[in-house]
């Protein structure tokens, strides 16, 4: 038996090999899970990946032999592994052998490729084996029959793989050996197999194939004219298989099923090899995840726009950004055409940060010169990269890189934006000043002005409507100019009118007004001779507080003296005020008596005004159930039952000076009669 392994070995092992120096350009993490609490050891895990978008990049060889398994980014750690199924699709199926995974641990493994002279490494010692169907049968005695099949029947117990089929005759001749689905008597695989005499000697199949457990197949050899054969007694078979019966037919060919039967017997003798694949009794098998916290995913990096520049110019400039995989060098592949005119490719160049510096030849004439930029990290190769230098090429500004109209509130900073291309590009800010375009300079109001970017330090409101434009020049290029672009300032709204004094007689309604330019949103307030300015709501005496016009309605001797202004609002987004306008005084002439403004003459207060902590209300109405004391900002201050005497009287302790309202309700809360109080 030993003797026979050591052969196959030899014979299976697929050409190649896992050398750690050879230039694999990618590297795909896979992150491996023990879902045991238990050491899990030789564990044959299924892995799928889309091989057929690498395939299509030409990141990956069609067959697949550029693909290696490590258990790290350099290849220096290899891992045994099988392409099963579907090689260049999008559900590759490879059994990979992980030699140790630690209990309820995570293990991150690469698979790498990229590599257009590599050779195939997938081999079958990925799997437990090999083990032979038949090949510790050993007949001794032989038969010549010509034409006719000679085989066994056996039950396969747990999954298989068949690698190769197998002979052992009294005659060196080539045969044929065939293996049938007993069930349905289908010829699943046949090949021929040569070998000397009296010797086990193999073949690999084609193709790989999976017997599937709990079914029976044929294998039989074929004896075409004057071939002999062995035979003997025997019912043994090999590891995972059960031995059924022999099974043969005469006077027919190689494909033919056999169907007559012998028991305990072994005729010809066919046999195959095959492996099987670990279980150890585990529950919660591994899984995986494509992608890693390894480190040795392929380098990438997010390059910047492609350089122009001019005929003299010794180096050209490609800006980056963010990175992955820690890349830390760089290879540069130029085209032939980049080559004729001068530049050279470079390898494993320093990646310093923010920018490639690209060395130009100095007689470079005008084009546009192509080459490959590939990013390289600890594990090799990453990610590849199209770049081009433009020599001596118009500008251009592309689509959608022109300023475009913004719109600010007042004294916020702003900006405009020109993208543009060409060599050695210089840029001029301009503003349209009446019919002229005028060049910007930097100072109090703008910076930048000679960048891609305007930044407008303070847009003051008399900057609505300005026009802007930026003047794009090249010393080897011809100058280009950008669309215009609006800058839209919502503007401070200004007071234009203020309001007037006002003299009114007590009980009055009165009315203050202002104008303004602008759109605006307004808010008028109040203060007494010697208070502070607050906001004023709509209710109770004042209506429009929010409008131009603010009117105060029933003015009172307490109010004498009142101060009004208005403040104007921006009406967008902007929070600041835009004008606050001047100050109105209200003056209220003394009053000659208690002024009743209802209608009916329901109700009377008295005293009124008053200096004490007490009024009383006297009234005629016979639905007043309640009495309500307003402020003059329309706040309810009071509110009690209606004594049904028909006069009741109010604790006013409790209020601060000022002027009041009175009313009277019914039970539905209607206002029945309305007077003003004042609480000197």
């Amino acid at each position: 038996m030993k003797k026979v392994i050591n052969y196959l070995l030899t014979a299976i092992v697929l050409t190649g090999s896992f050398s750690a120096g050879a230039q694999f350009l990618y590297n795909q993490p896979i992150t491996v899970t023990n879902n045991e609490n238990k050491l899990v050891t030789r564990w044959q895990i299924p892995i799928y990946v889309n091989t057929a978008t690498e395939v299509a990049a030409n990141r990956m060889n069609a067959n697949g032999s550029d693909i290696r398994f490590s258990k790290d980014c350099v290849g220096n750690q290899p891992l045994d592994f099988f392409i099963d199924s579907g090689m260049n699709s999008s559900k590759t199926k490879i059994w990979v052998k992980l030699d140790t995974l630690y209990p309820s641990a995570t293990l991150v493994i690469y698979m790498r490729y990229g590599n257009t002279t590599a050779t195939p490494a997938s081999t079958y010692e990925t799997f437990n084996g090999p083990y032979s169907s038949c090949d510790s049968v050993k007949p001794g005695s032989t038969n010549t029959v010509s034409n006719c099949q000679r085989g066994a029947k056996l039950r396969v117990n747990r999954d298989i793989i068949v690698s190769s089929f197998g002979k052992y005759t009294p005659n060196n001749t080539t045969r044929y050996v065939t293996l049938f689905d007993f069930a349905t008597q289908a010829k699943l695989q046949q090949i021929q197999v040569s070998g000397p005499a009296a010797q086990y000697s193999y073949t690999l199949l084609p193709q790989h194939m999976w017997l599937d457990a709990n079914k029976d197949y044929i294998i039989t050899l074929y004896n075409g004219s004057g071939d002999m054969y062995y035979y003997s007694a025997s019912g043994q078979a090999g590891p995972y298989i059960t031995y059924g019966d022999m099974r043969y037919c005469n006077s027919c060919t190689e494909n033919t099923f056999p169907t007559t039967v012998l028991t305990n017997n072994m005729y010809g003798v066919p046999d195959f090899h095959y492996y099987t694949v670990d279980t150890n009794n585990i529950t919660n098998v591994p899984t995986y995840v494509l992608g890693g916290s390894g480190g040795g995913g392929n380098a990438e990096i997010t390059l910047g726009d492609n350089p122009h520049i001019c005929t003299g110019d010794l180096q050209a400039l490609i800006l980056y950004s963010s990175t992955s995989g820690n890349p830390n060098k760089y290879d540069i592949v130029w085209d032939a055409a980049a080559i004729n005119a001068g530049f050279t490719n470079v390898t494993g160049a320093n990646l310093m940060p923010g920018n490639i510096v690209i060395n130009v030849p100095p007689a470079v004439t005008t084009g546009k010169y192509k080459g490959t930029f590939i990013i390289i990290n600890a594990c090799g190769a990453g990610k590849s990269y199209t770049i081009e230098i433009a020599v001596n090429q118009p500008i251009t500004i592309d689509n959608g890189g022109n300023p475009t109209d913004t719109t600010v509130c007042p004294r916020d900073p702003s900006s405009f934006t020109v993208r543009a291309y060409g060599p050695s590009l210089a840029f001029q800010w301009q503003v349209l000043v009446g019919a002229s375009w005028t060049d910007l300079t930097n100072g109090t109001d703008y910076a930048d002005v000679t960048t891609s970017q305007l930044l407008i330090l303070n847009s003051q409101n008399s900057f609505n409507g300005n026009q802007y434009r930026c003047l794009v020049t090249s010393h080897c290029a011809s100058d280009v100019l950008s669309s215009s672009a609006k800058l839209i300032v919502n503007v401070d709204p200004i007071v234009s009118t203020n309001p007037s004094d006002v003299t009114a007689k007590q009980y009055d309604d009165v009315t203050f007004s202002i104008n303004n330019s602008g759109n605006a949103k307004y808010q008028w307030q109040s203060a007494s001779p010697t208070g502070q300015f607050v906001n004023i709501n709509d209710g109770g005496i004042y209506s429009g507080v929010k409008t131009k016009t603010l009117t105060v309605k029933g003015v009172s001797r307490a109010q004498d003296g009142f101060q009004f202004r208005c403040l104007l609002f921006n009406t967008g987004n902007c929070v600041a005020p835009g004008d606050t306008s001047n100050t109105a005084i209200l003056y209220v002439e003394p009053p000659n008596s208690v002024n009743n403004i209802s209608n009916n003459d329901l109700m009377v207060v008295y005293p009124n005004p008053s200096n004490d902590n007490y009024f009383f209300i006297k009234h005629s109405s016979a639905e007043a159930v309640e009495y309500r004391v307003i402020d003059k900002t329309g706040k309810l201050v009071l509110q009690d039952k209606i004594d049904e005497s028909g006069n009741t009287k109010v604790n006013i302790s409790s209020i601060s000076s000022g002027l009041y309202f009175i009313e009277i309700a019914n039970k539905e809360h209607r206002t029945v009669s309305r007077t003003k109080f004042t609480k000197l």
